[in-house]
């Protein structure tokens, strides 16, 4: 019952939406529940673009081609190729590009920056992040 009257609720708010931008999978699904409940809601397509994001962003998690902090196998648990940091500006992150044998290829850490791409060989073994997300924009 009270997820219900939850669902409803999203439909009555229609100023300063919470779902905005890029949402979860689990928002993108009340998202969809709710427009099913309310579908003449009139921030609709503002709705139903960020659910659609937040599909397209478990999907890339799924596949290898969106990272946050953590240690990753390229090849397994990543993709080779360029990728592209998330959001207009990167604080306090760090990332770094290893070999098979555990010797860094490559590294940096950001301090404050804007948007910035790196390139993962198909060499690589390794690919680490700290405090920060990576995109893969191409092979």
């Amino acid at each position: 019952m009270d997820g219900a009257k939850y669902l409803y609720s999203l439909c009555a708010k229609t100023a300063d939406h919470y779902f905005t931008g890029q949402v979860s999978s689990a928002q993108a699904k009340e998202i969809s529940v709710a427009l099913t409940l309310c579908p003449d809601h009139p921030k609709r397509a503002e709705l139903e673009a960020s659910a659609a994001a937040g599909v397209a962003l478990e999907s890339d998690r799924a596949n290898g081609k969106l990272v946050y902090s953590g240690k990753y196998l390229v090849g397994k648990s990543v993709q080779p190729g360029t990728w592209q940091s998330q959001g207009e500006k990167v604080e306090d992150c760090y990332w770094e590009i290893s070999d098979a044998q555990g010797n860094i290829l490559e590294n940096n850490f950001i301090n404050i920056a804007p948007q910035f791409t790196i390139y993962i060989p198909a060499t690589a073994s390794g690919f680490t992040v700290q405090g920060c997300g990576f995109r893969w924009i191409s092979g």
